[in-house]
């Protein structure tokens, strides 16, 4: 997938190793030999922002960022074996990390909501936070919710998106503010990632 980012953290007897998918989509990820410890870490995609209203100088609402679940697994014995994933499609798209070869109970990270459109007299509401994230043997966390835009008294403040919730090894992505013009702001995908331990 594009946009896919591997890294490697020095330890010894080998190198620690991150498998980082940030674009959306679905596949199958190998589990690399030679390390005792996996992390698997799945965020939500955000939310859209609202748009805002030109001629009343109201603003959009805030996206919301999405959910997290992470777990942990002994993996000294699984070189080899699979797993499947999604990368949720923002808005709307939930990630997951489910069994492929290799069995775990499937962790689930719910998409943030998104933003309200401002009327002419009301800024747009702020989206609602991602739903806790199920299935994660150590974290289930529910995404940061946006704020609402303002109205005509304070008209320059957009509403701000959710931030994106803190993992082990990544940050998820920060939901878009929402906008002044009519238009609101894109949505951002989920993020997945696989961290092995030495």
């Amino acid at each position: 997938m594009s946009g896919d980012l591997h890294m490697t953290f020095d330890g010894p007897p080998l190198h620690s190793m991150q498998v980082l998918l940030t674009t959306a989509g679905s596949g199958t990820h190998t589990i690399p030999s030679g390390y005792t410890t996996g992390i698997f870490e799945a965020w939500g995609a955000t939310g859209a922002s609202g748009g805002g209203d030109p001629a009343g100088s109201t603003q959009g609402g805030g996206a919301a960022s999405g959910s997290y679940c992470r777990s942990s697994f002994a993996v000294s014995s699984a070189g080899g074996e699979t797993v499947d994933y999604v990368v949720g499609l923002g808005p709307g798209g939930a990630s997951s990390i489910s069994s492929g070869t290799f069995s775990l109970t499937t962790m689930s990270a719910p998409a943030g909501g998104n933003g309200g459109a401002a009327t002419i007299s009301a800024g747009g509401s702020g989206g609602a936070a991602g739903a806790a994230g199920t299935g994660g043997t150590e974290a289930n966390v529910a995404g940061n919710a946006g704020d609402s835009g303002q109205g005509p008294a304070t008209p320059s403040a957009t509403g701000a998106g959710g931030a994106g919730v803190t993992g082990i090894y990544a940050s998820g992505p920060t939901a878009p503010s929402g906008h002044f013009l009519n238009t609101g702001g894109v949505a951002k995908a989920g993020q997945i990632s696989f961290t092995y331990l030495p």
